[in-house]
């Protein structure tokens, strides 16, 4: 791979990492209001949050289409499943209100967001790219 496709996939994980972490603040902020009513309105914020959500799954599914290596695919199989227990947890969190919802839904985060990370870095330090 070139220089410059190898640059503009490290901008497009770039750009997920954005919306992962974008996809958090918008919980944090539901979570919030729940808990001090900052007065926002809490359908738009969790309107945008799941549509965040579900962006970060089709990303998530275009990162395995990008990847021919085997680590990279299993990273990205991992990222999917952590996306799955977030997501699943958030919607549980909505259906019973019960806050391990909410561990599980920091949980998945965590996990996606420390494998896009290890995606990113493993891009970046190799002179020749095991992506693509």
């Amino acid at each position: 791979m070139g220089k410059i496709q190898k640059k503009k996939l490290i901008y497009y994980l770039i750009i997920y990492l954005i919306i992962l972490l974008l996809t958090y603040l918008t919980g944090v902020a539901i979570i919030g209001y729940g808990v001090i009513n900052i007065g926002l309105g809490i359908k738009l914020l969790l309107n945008i949050h799941i549509g965040l959500g579900i962006f970060d799954v089709v990303i998530g599914l275009s990162i395995l289409f990008l990847k021919l290596k085997r680590l990279e695919f299993i990273l990205g199989v991992i990222n999917l499943i952590s996306l799955s227990i977030a997501a699943y947890s958030g919607i549980s969190f909505l259906k019973t209100g019960n806050l391990f919802g909410v561990f599980g839904m920091e949980t998945g985060f965590i996990i996606s967001l420390s494998i896009v990370s290890l995606i990113i870095g493993l891009s970046l330090n190799s002179e020749k790219s095991t992506l693509i």
